[in-house]
This record gives C-alpha cells, sequence and structure tokens, in this order.
C-alpha cells in the first residue's frame, strides 16, 4: 500500500489532470483505500476555499466597499452604486444558500474585511473624503422578506435605509446545521477532507468526492483550452497580417503560459481533441475579429500542437515577422 501512496503522490506531481482521472475512477469503483488520501484532502479543502469561502468574502468586501462610498454622501448615490450593491448582495445570497456555514466564516472576518473595504472606498474617493465610522457592531447578518411588487420610490428608500445601517440580506437559517453536500458544499468539503486524512473510510462520500475532483481536471483542462484558444485567435491575427510588436509580445506570453500548463499536465499534450475544442472555443471568444474569415480557420485547423506552441513557428517564419520587425 505504501507503494501504490508513493505512485498516486508521484502521479499528481507530474501530472494533475491524469491523477485526477484515476482518482476519480478509484472513487467511482469504491477502491478508496488506493487513493491518495492526503492529496484528496487537499483538494477538497482547495475547493471549499476557491469555490465558497473566496468568493463569498469577494462579495461581501465589494459590497462594504460600496457601502461606504454610499454613506459618504448623496452625490454617490449613482445607479451604477446601486448595481454594485445589489449585485453583491444577489452574490452572497447565491453563496450562502449553496454553503450557509459560511455566515458563521464570515462574521469571524468582519473586522478584517471592513477595513479593507474601507481603504478600498478611500483609495476610489480620496484620503480626504469624509467616510463615516460605523461600528462594527452594526455589521451584522439579518434576513429580509421582499414584498413581490413595489413602487420604485419605496425601493430606493427600502436600499437607503439598509445602506444607512450597513446590514446584510442573507438567505440563510442558522438553526439549520447539516453536513449534507447539497445543503453546504462549504462545510461537506471540509468535513470530507479531515476524514480523508484520518483515514476514517467508513465515513466518506466516494460519489461525492469523485465529483468534486472530477472538477479538479474539468478546471485544469478548460484552463488549458482556453490559454491555447487565446493563443490561436492571436497567431490568426498575425497570419492576417495584423501585425504589431505588442501582438508578437502578447504571442510569446501566451505561449509560455500553455507549454507551463501542458508541462504540468502532459497528458493533456496527447488528447487529440484540444486543438478542436481550441478552436471551438476561439468561434466564441476570439479578440481579433478574424474568426469569420474561412480561409483563415482552415488554415489554422491544420496547425499541430506542436507547431502553435513552437517559437519558430507560424510567427519567426513567416514574412510578416520582418515587415511588423521593421516597422517598429
Amino acid at each position: 500500500m505504501l507503494d501504490k501512496d508513493k505512485e498516486n503522490r508521484r502521479l499528481r506531481e507530474q501530472d494533475l489532470y491524469a491523477w485526477s482521472k484515476a482518482t476519480e475512477l478509484l472513487l467511482v469503483d469504491r477502491r478508496i483505500q488506493e487513493i491518495d488520501r492526503d492529496a484528496v484532502g487537499d483538494e477538497l479543502e482547495k475547493s471549499a476555499g476557491v469555490n465558497d469561502a473566496n468568493p463569498m468574502r469577494e462579495a461581501v468586501e465589494r459590497l462594504l466597499t460600496h457601502l461606504t462610498i454610499w454613506n459618504a454622501g448623496s452625490q454617490y448615490h449613482s445607479p451604477a452604486r446601486r448595481s454594485e450593491i445589489e449585485s453583491a448582495r444577489f452574490k452572497i445570497n447565491d453563496t450562502l444558500s449553496r454553503s450557509p456555514s459560511l455566515a458563521g466564516l464570515i462574521e469571524l472576518e468582519w473586522r478584517s474585511l471592513y477595513r479593507r473595504a474601507r481603504f478600498a472606498a478611500m483609495l476610489i474617493l480620496g484620503e480626504k473624503a469624509a467616510l463615516h465610522e460605523v461600528l462594527t457592531s452594526d455589521l451584522v447578518l439579518v434576513t429580509a422578506d421582499e414584498p413581490e411588487a413595489e413602487t420604485e420610490a419605496l425601493a430606493l428608500m427600502r436600499l437607503s435605509l439598509r445602506i444607512t445601517g450597513l446590514k446584510l440580506r442573507v438567505a440563510t437559517n442558522p438553526d439549520d446545521e447539516t453536513d449534507d453536500s447539497d445543503e453546504d458544499h462549504y462545510a461537506w468539503c471540509r468535513a470530507q477532507a479531515a476524514e480523508a486524512r484520518s483515514r476514517q473510510f467508513d465515513e466518506l462520500d466516494p460519489i461525492g468526492i469523485a465529483e468534486e475532483i472530477s472538477s479538479v481536471g474539468t478546471s485544469v483542462r478548460r484552463a488549458v483550452i482556453e490559454s491555447l484558444a487565446g493563443l490561436l485567435d492571436k497567431l490568426r491575427a498575425w497570419q492576417a497580417r495584423r501585425c504589431s510588436l505588442s501582438l508578437k509580445i502578447r504571442i510569446a506570453s501566451d505561449r509560455a503560459r500553455v507549454r507551463a500548463l501542458l508541462f504540468k499536465n502532459p497528458s493533456l499534450a496527447a488528447a487529440p481533441e484540444l486543438m478542436t475544442e481550441a478552436h471551438k472555443f476561439i468561434v466564441r471568444e476570439g479578440e481579433w475579429g478574424v474568426v469569420a474569415r474561412e480561409s483563415m480557420s482552415l488554415q489554422s485547423s491544420r496547425w499541430t500542437l506542436a507547431e502553435v506552441v513552437d517559437d519558430a513557428s507560424i510567427t519567426e517564419r513567416d514574412s510578416a515577422f520582418a515587415d511588423a520587425r521593421d516597422a517598429s
């Protein structure tokens, strides 16, 4: 078993994508004793932070920043500011509906979050701005039932009252305690991570953990495809004679990122669908405006992954490079 542990740990270090797929299969087959338990615990903790705690912190800090600015004076009561406040509140409600236990975590961090929000407000308004001091005791989590319909004037009045009190409206029930992942993702991830590390196999949810580990591989794969698509998009622009020194620098930067991702996940480099998926992503997200040219799409579809990530390929050998270099 020790040899298996070393093998799993080595695979994770050498190829995170391949490790996630292998671990997912072990969990689905309920071969829990063969997984790298510490690594699974680390990934579950990371998932709890990246998908739940960090977005919650960011939303609360953003809300408090704009509330602080709003409290600085009526000249800051703009529709855009109101939109930012409501957007942040929606994010908080959405996150807490997924992980209600985060309410306790955020309450512990109120002082720190408020200090950071106040500093951010000062950077936006300037140090001379009259920012009203608000007692930390006023920063509380409360619930509020919204009427189905109301006039615009009443909505603005209600918003102003909420802003004055610096209150957060959150959809959470403090009496509802559960470890079920469907009810509280943050608490479930942390509990499963602790149980995995302590080798309490009977307490583990292998199918639920398999879904979390699968998302690790999905995230890595998506990062590679998005980075590769960005590189392909710029290479197309270069081939379309939209050459410039800045574009050349961006191509080099994208190439370095793609190479780094593939170095950490070499199994993805061998995936035959990688280039195809990257081309599909360009059609949806391309920023250089050359994707509509059929001839350009046909030409780039013939490029291999090796050519795309090679510094001496496509750009350097193309005559357009010399023109751009001379122009710069």
